[in-house]
């Protein structure tokens, strides 16, 4: 399965992160809960765009892909954003 596409409770996202399910409520919206009635539930994906760590991951297990394409882009004469990485 693929674990991006995961619903988390709130002791599971606290687990995966981490930290007590205490810091998971108090960072509830940041996080981009989802209620459902009296419950939150969180999307793995939106939390890794959230935290600002599925760039981080996709570029890790991309990473080969990643220098090709930035070699193929120099290349043909595009430029590359000033850190050097095709996400900005």
């Amino acid at each position: 399965m693929n674990t991006q596409h995961e619903i988390l409770t709130v002791d599971e996202l606290a687990e995966r992160l981490q930290v007590k399910p205490s810091w998971v409520y108090a960072h509830a919206h940041e996080l981009g809960a989802l209620h459902l009635g009296k419950y939150l539930r969180f999307s793995w994906e939106r939390v890794l765009e959230r935290l600002g760590l599925e760039r981080s991951l996709l570029q890790s297990r991309n990473n080969d892909q990643v220098k090709t394409a930035e070699s193929n882009l120099h290349h043909v004469g595009g430029t590359q954003p000033k850190n050097g990485s095709l996400f900005g």
